[in-house]
């Protein structure tokens, strides 16, 4: 699976990647997530920002920050960014293991 991403944030020392969506609308992401197995983990507000957007290939395990339409439509202007990682076929929430059914193009 290949995506856009603007650069990530290391969180309780994982790489999670941002996705280009978070950066286009000027929308945060949580200062607290959750890795896959549901442990809490800080940011650690270092990382590495791409002036273009980058696309990569996601491998199984790999962490990207998401901005769906439903946190938009349940958050409004509170909407921030949403922890997945990647199954080896879709991205799944850390919070409801459920897959992101969304166009992330």
């Amino acid at each position: 699976m290949k995506i856009k991403v603007t650069g990530y944030n290391i969180w309780g020392g994982k790489k999670i990647f941002i996705h280009k969506k978070l950066t286009e609308m000027d929308r945060p992401t949580p200062f607290m997530t959750q890795d896959r197995n549901g442990k809490t983990i800080y940011s650690e507000l270092k990382g590495e920002h791409f002036d273009e957007p980058k696309e990569i290939t996601l491998k199984i395990g790999m962490y990207v920050m998401l901005l769906l339409q439903s946190d938009l439509i349940r958050d409004g202007d509170q909407a921030c960014g949403h922890n997945h990682y990647y199954d080896g076929k879709r991205l799944r929430s850390v919070y409801t293991k459920m897959p992101c059914k969304e166009d992330l193009s």
